[in-house]
């Protein structure tokens, strides 16, 4: 897979990169949400968690 234009697109190269930045923060504010709902109501955090054991 040749990626070359993504260093010869300057524009491309911006927005592809803004996507990578994007998708991070949208991990990040999920595990922030969880550890919130985690915090605030812990009796449950089983409940939670059932599904991936």
């Amino acid at each position: 897979m040749n990626i070359s234009f993504i260093n010869e697109e300057k524009q491309y190269r911006k927005l592809f990169l803004a996507g990578i930045v994007n998708g991070i923060g949208d991990r990040f504010s999920s595990v922030a949400v969880l550890a919130m709902l985690l915090h605030l109501y812990p009796e449950f955090a089983m409940h939670a968690l059932i599904p991936f054991l």
